[in-house]
């Protein structure tokens, strides 16, 4: 099987062009919003947004995982696949409102009415935002999701500085801002994607939607377990150091975002040309190359970050706000292990494992969760970003073991370790001392490590494309 690198690096090309610029936009609006809003507001405002994260694949069964998945199977029916995930995506909206009011109404909710109006907008804007775009990805309509993506960052950055500069409503205008920055590109997609044909008639495959729910089903326990390691330091923050302390941390995972970028963009193509090119004899080559490259990517992208964290801190986070430049460097190193156990989890998707994808998570989350409780005991927030580090190495090191059992990934494991190593080394070095030589040293390291693969990577696109012609 020819090994398509041509393929991941188009999606790749085109998910970078939309997304990229206007991500990078967004991120340069926080010292925007880390001096117009209180510690305490932009915790709340994360408490809500972590809530939401959650309950998204908890009430839809994950459906959109199952989208994805089945409609990458030509075989099956695009229309059918719609209206099942609509189907799941608009029931689960009306319990979250049913429940939310009742709970309203029956003062169990102390939060003021803005706040709950909020709460279900932005979870409605939310959830068919990923329901549609799992759809567009799933038609490997690459070029509209990417435009859908860009659209939502961008629109979601105009009105920001509309609704926080020009008419000073503080929380009020960021949650407006973010929830028509959804809704915006959910009509374009809804427009490109022709949701009233796809929507029309009536949904006879119940055999197809029971494959889907046994296949998304135990992806609600990956899910879970991915907000576990990404919010429950969150909700451990504030309940034991309080919400300020929160807004501080929340902040803190801003910086990181620039990896969180880079990997979401190529987890997004990864898993088109997983299961398109997945086979048991030949796709190792494929496999461990791109796993290679991608691993010393972010290894180095990582330690420029880490290199430059106090320096960018000082632009990025105001007033109250800038010591969460001591949390930065732990969550940049969780974002690498976030990263590759993500693309190990796109091996898991193309054979349809989604058991092994759900308890590798949550035996994570279960690290996690302990380590979050000790951490934060003793060393307060910079014990949580600690955790959230060692919970998704516990993540990374179950996967890279369990994955044998499909493929042989074909890279030197003790190489990666020494370079995870000098990542750590680098963190512990950087409270320590301003002296960025340290920082000059260990980069340099890094780069002799892995000094032969991106030769080598590009050495295999130009060798495939011969042979092509």
């Amino acid at each position: 099987m020819k090994r398509n690198y041509k393929y991941l690096l188009k999606n790749i090309g085109l998910l970078t062009l939309s997304n990229f610029g206007t991500k990078i936009l967004l991120f340069l609006l926080l010292p925007l919003y880390t001096s117009i809003l209180t510690v305490e507001e932009y915790g709340l405002y994360d408490f809500i947004n972590t809530t939401i994260t959650l309950l998204i694949p908890v009430l839809t069964f994950n459906i959109s995982e199952a989208v994805i998945r089945f409609l990458l199977e030509k075989e099956n029916n695009e229309k059918a696949i719609f209206r099942i995930g609509a189907k799941y995506s608009l029931l689960a909206i009306s319990f979250l409102s049913v429940c939310s009011l009742a709970g309203y109404l029956a003062g169990l909710l102390q939060e003021k009415t803005s706040h709950l109006g909020y709460f279900i907008a932005l979870f409605a804007g939310q959830l068919l935002y990923n329901f549609l775009i799992s759809f567009a990805r799933g038609m490997e309509k690459v070029f509209e999701m990417a435009l859908a993506g860009g659209l939502n960052t961008l629109s979601t950055c105009v009105l920001n500085i509309l609704f926080l500069v020009v008419f000073h409503w503080g929380l009020d205008g960021y949650f407006l801002a973010t929830i028509l920055g959804t809704f915006i590109p959910i009509i374009y997609l809804a427009a490109v994607l022709n949701v009233p044909s796809l929507a029309r008639g009536k949904n006879k495959s119940k055999e197809l939607e029971m494959e889907m729910r046994d296949y998304s089903s135990p992806l609600i326990f990956n899910s879970i377990g991915w907000w576990l390691n990404n919010s429950f330091d969150r909700f451990s923050i504030t309940f034991m150091c309080g919400i300020s302390d929160n807004g501080v941390f929340a902040a803190a995972s801003k910086l990181p975002q620039i990896m969180n970028v880079i990997s979401g963009i190529f987890s997004q193509a990864w898993t088109l040309s997983a299961v398109k090119e997945f086979d048991r004899k030949d796709s190792q080559y494929f496999f461990s190359d791109t796993y290679r490259m991608y691993s010393c990517i972010m290894v180095i992208l990582c330690s420029v970050l880490i290199s430059i964290n106090r320096y960018v801190s000082l632009f990025l986070f105001q007033k109250d706000f800038y010591e969460a430049w001591k949390y930065v460097p732990w969550l940049l190193l969780a974002s690498v292990f976030s990263s590759l156990s993500s693309f190990l989890g796109g091996i898991f998707s193309a054979v349809k494992d989604s058991k092994t994808i759900a308890v590798s998570t949550m035996e994570s989350a279960g690290v996690n969760i302990v380590m979050n409780i000790v951490f934060i005991y003793f060393f307060g927030v910079a014990g949580a970003a600690a955790a959230t580090a060692l919970s998704y190495f516990s993540l990374w090191a179950i996967r890279i073991v369990l994955v044998k059992r499909y493929i042989i990934l074909r890279f030197n494991l003790r190489w990666d370790l020494l370079a995870y190593g000098f990542l750590v080394i680098q963190i512990i070095t950087g409270y320590m001392t301003k002296n960025f030589f340290p920082h000059i040293c260990i980069m340099a390291a890094e780069l002799c490590i892995y000094r032969n693969i991106v030769k080598k990577f590009f050495g295999k696109i130009a060798e495939t494309d011969r042979r092509r012609i």
